[in-house]
């Protein structure tokens, strides 16, 4: 910064045409002040700063998205499967049907609980759940093309709460249709028996 000061001084000196007087600094030919000027700009420069690691994983990453998908392209879109009804109270009997709207291009459809577990594969946008237990139940439906692409997913779930009937109560819908069962079985009996009677007095009378 010394040199750069006393070449501008020289510089400035040397332009207006002033006679030199006696100084401590040694006299510098203006090829050298030039070259001095810069030299001291150059050293001034701020120097560039290395990438961080945090930087250098962000620019590798940017480079390999780009080289994956050049064009920017966005993937197919998936259809929205909605369910016909979403909500399901008090499933006394542990079973109930789920129904939803066609998708495009589907030929098989997926029903799967919270857990990923399957109930139901199919051609058809409508299936049958059994074998509850009691409690919550959560369904989620997914579509498929012919070539196994998904193209279909439902957003919001079918939700189910199961509450079987008492056993107290479901021990008396079957004594009722026990004493049902007997009874129709009795009237077939009785009905045949008066059948075979009276042929057997018109064979008499004959």
């Amino acid at each position: 910064m010394v040199l750069l000061c006393q070449a501008v001084a020289f510089s400035s000196h040397h332009a207006s045409g002033s006679a030199q007087g006696p100084s401590d600094a040694t006299p510098i030919s203006e090829p050298v002040a030039a070259e001095l000027i810069a030299t001291e700009l150059t050293a001034a420069k701020p120097a560039p700063t290395e990438a961080g690691p945090a930087e250098r994983e962000a620019a590798t990453e940017t480079e390999a998205s780009v080289e994956s998908n050049p064009g920017n392209e966005t993937g197919p879109t998936v259809a929205e499967i909605e369910f016909v009804q979403t909500r399901f109270d008090r499933v006394r009997e542990g079973y109930q049907s789920l129904q939803w709207n066609e998708i495009a291009g589907a030929t098989r459809y997926l029903i799967l609980d919270s857990e990923g577990n399957s109930y139901y594969e199919g051609a058809l946008p409508e299936a049958f759940i059994s074998g509850l237990s009691d409690g919550e139940h959560s369904f989620m439906a997914q579509a498929f093309s012919a070539d196994n692409r998904l193209v279909g997913a439902s957003v919001q779930s079918a939700v189910m709460l199961v509450d079987h009937w008492p056993m107290s109560q479901a021990w008396a819908s079957f004594g009722v249709g026990l004493i049902v069962f007997l009874a129709m079985i009795g009237l077939i009996a009785a009905g045949a028996l008066r059948a075979s009677k009276l042929t057997d007095e018109a064979r008499a009378v004959s």
